[in-house]
């Protein structure tokens, strides 16, 4: 890698279009299959992932009026947000390597409505977290897997879908839900 690639962390910015490019490869469909045309495509190819998204949901689901306000993105009072996974090698002594998803900058006054990209398995997940369930929760982080005792970059695999009640990073998966129409028309998700 030539020096000034490296200095600019190309590889990162590599990692960033891709990223985008996934998202739009699902959002344009969508937004064609329902006959959007208020856009052109020259337009939405300048708009950032989440708006996309945004207007998606919208397009969708024909109850809702897309409001994007501070605190949330829908007049049903929920907020949309996209998210991709990463991994990384959480400590080195004790050989932890975790890959999950970090929703950041979530408002826990409402609905979440999440597109999550799973980078290493190149596939989507959604989920629709209710609003009582990241009331007090400063860090919403949903995990795929975790490794211990392993030293090495381990060999990932599909998620585990933790499924638990309570706290930690593993209950997300309990508001998984199996398409992008349905996280987009759900009215209210169930608390578990």
């Amino acid at each position: 890698m030539p020096v000034e690639e490296k200095r600019l962390n190309i590889e990162s910015f590599k990692k960033k279009c891709k990223v985008t490019k996934k998202f739009r490869e699902v959002l344009f469909p969508i937004l064609k299959k329902n006959k959007f045309n208020a856009l052109t495509e020259d337009e939405l190819m300048h708009l950032h992932v989440e708006s996309l998204l945004e207007l998606a949901i919208g397009v969708v689901n024909k109850n809702i009026k897309v409001i994007c306000t501070k605190k949330k993105d829908f007049d049903d009072g929920t907020d949309a947000k996209s998210v991709c996974s990463q991994f990384r090698n959480n400590n080195v002594k004790k050989g932890t390597w975790q890959h999950s998803a970090k929703v950041t900058g979530h408002k826990k006054e409402s609905h979440l409505r999440c597109m999550v990209y799973d980078d290493i398995n190149d596939k989507f997940y959604y989920f629709v977290i209710p609003q009582e369930a990241v009331t007090n929760v400063s860090n919403l982080e949903i995990v795929f897997e975790t490794f211990t005792n392993t030293y090495v970059e381990p060999t990932w695999g599909e998620p585990k879908r933790f499924r638990t009640r309570g706290s930690g990073f593993k209950k997300w998966w309990n508001w998984e839900v199996g398409s992008f129409e349905e996280m987009a028309c759900i009215v209210n998700p169930i608390s578990k």
